[in-house]
C-alpha cells in the first residue's frame, strides 16, 4: 500500500496502534526455552543438495527467514516453521507465502522506528515496513531489536547486517540464555547459489559486509560452539573456522 508523502510515518504509526511490539529481549520470557533445542535455518542453496528435513523438524523450536519455503522442500529443510524472522522491506519479502502463516512468533532483524537513522546504511524508517509486513501477514504481535542494538552492529560492521547475522546474533543474545543449543544450517555468507527455492545467484556485495559479519559472528559463537550448544553443518562451520569433527 503506497501513501503520498509526507503522511507515511504518521499512517503507519497510527496504523501500529492495533499491534502488539515488544523488545527482542522479551522472547527470553515468552518463548518456551528451557531445555530446547533451537534450530535456525537459513536459505542457502547448497541446503537443497542436503536431506536434513527430518533432523531439523526433530528440534523443539525451528527458525526460518525472509523468503524462504517449506512447501515442496521438506525433504531438504523439513515442514516446521515456530519463528520466522524478516527484515519486513516490503519491495524484498513476498508476503503471500503461505508458509510464514506457520509461525507462532514473528521477529524483525530491524529496528522499530519511525525516523531515518542515516547511519551505516540504516536509512530507512523501518517501523512502516515492520507494520506493513504485519499486516499483511494479518499478524498482530512481533518482536523488534533496539536501534541502539542495531546499530551498534552496523557500526562494527560499517553497514547494514543481513537478517541471518541478526538471526545468529538473536541467537548467541537472546536465545542462548535460557535454551539448551543452536543448531545452524543453511549460511553460505552468499558463496554459490544464494537460496535451495530458487535458482541464480544474489549479489549481496554492494548491501553488506559479509567478510565482516563472519569474523564477528565467528567470534561471538565461538564460545558456545566450543562449550557444544552450539553445532552447525560443515558448510557453516568452514565459513566459521569450526571444528565440526
Amino acid at each position: 500500500m503506497n501513501i503520498p508523502h509526507p503522511l507515511p510515518a504518521l499512517y503507519w504509526m497510527w496504523r501500529q496502534r492495533s499491534l502488539d511490539l515488544r523488545a527482542w529481549e522479551d522472547l527470553a520470557a515468552d518463548l518456551p526455552l528451557d531445555g530446547a533445542r533451537v534450530a535456525i535455518v537459513g536459505n542457502a542453496g547448497y541446503l537443497a543438495g542436503l536431506s536434513q528435513g527430518e533432523k531439523i523438524d526433530d528440534h523443539d523450536l525451528v527458525l526460518r527467514m525472509n523468503n524462504f519455503r517449506v512447501t515442496g522442500f521438506e525433504t531438504a529443510v523439513g515442514s516446521r516453521v515456530d519463528i520466522y524472522m524478516s527484515n519486513f522491506y516490503v519491495p524484498d519479502i513476498d508476503f503471500t507465502n503461505p508458509d510464514i502463516g506457520r509461525a507462532r512468533w514473528i521477529i524483525s532483524s530491524r529496528p522499530n522506528v519511525f525516523t531515518k537513522p542515516k547511519e551505516n546504511n540504516l536509512d530507512l524508517r523501518y517501523g512502516e515496513h515492520l507494520t506493513n509486513g504485519l499486516l499483511r501477514i494479518g499478524a498482530t504481535s512481533a518482536y523488534a531489536p533496539s536501534l541502539p542494538y542495531v546499530q551498534a552492529i552496523a557500526a562494527r560492521l560499517r553497514d547494514t547486517p543481513t537478517t541471518g547475522m541478526m538471526a545468529l546474533l538473536l541467537g548467541a543474545d537472546v536465545l542462548l540464555e535460557r535454551c539448551a543449543s543452536l543448531y545452524v544450517t543453511g549460511f553460505s555468507f552468499f558463496e554459490g547459489k544464494s537460496h535451495y527455492f530458487r535458482d541464480g545467484k544474489t549479489d549481496m556485495a554492494r548491501h553488506h559486509n559479509l567478510s565482516s559479519e563472519k569474523a564477528v559472528l565467528a567470534k561471538r559463537l565461538e564460545p558456545y560452539a566450543a562449550a557444544g550448544r552450539v553445532t552447525c553443518d560443515e558448510t557453516v562451520a568452514g565459513h566459521l573456522g569450526f571444528d565440526v569433527r
